[in-house]
């Protein structure tokens, strides 16, 4: 099946959306990208790609949790998780930038909390699970080589505060 909005050779192309009707009193529907299993082969894939342009910065790719309006309550959950292999290893999570050409840069990677108006800021946990028959995985933290010019540099920062004791750190 195929669902493409139409093409244009002066001017933009259309709009394709897809989304669950409003609710006005109760919950509204979900949406749905599966692909169907495979009993003797492999599953299909699902591929989100933004489309590459010659001028201007490329499309913006979003992926937002649910956002709540109503005090008290607590916003959607992303998660992002690989697939389980039930007598193999599970797949891999790769977040990443691609290369960059000769003279341009590589983008960033960044990961931040939101700031609290009145209450705690979230936290940021790097951690591996443990092993209960084989070694425990590593967290590295490896700044690239640097061919011509300096090379990166390895930061931890605590928290600073304007009224309390201000944050540790504990290596």
């Amino acid at each position: 099946m195929s669902l493409s909005s139409g093409t244009a050779e002066d001017g933009n192309t259309g709009e394709v959306r897809i989304e669950t009707g409003a609710s006005q009193s109760g919950s509204t529907g979900t949406l749905i990208l599966n692909t169907g299993f495979a009993d003797s082969g492999t599953s299909g894939s699902i591929s989100i790609v933004v489309g590459s342009g010659d001028v201007g910065a490329g499309g913006r790719l979003v992926l937002s949790a649910g956002q709540v309006r109503r005090p008290g309550q607590t916003g959607g959950v992303l998660q992002l998780s690989s697939g389980q292999g039930l007598s193999s290893s599970s797949g891999h999570v790769q977040i990443s930038t691609p290369d960059a050409t000769f003279t341009d840069d590589t983008g960033r990677i960044s990961l931040f909390t939101g700031v609290a108006g009145s209450g705690s800021s979230g936290s940021i946990s790097l951690s591996t699970g443990a092993a209960t028959c084989g070694d425990a995985g590593s967290v590295i933290l490896e700044i690239g080589a640097a061919s011509s010019g300096a090379a990166g540099t390895v930061s931890m920062l605590s928290g600073s505060t304007d009224s309390g004791v201000g944050g540790d750190v504990v290596i």
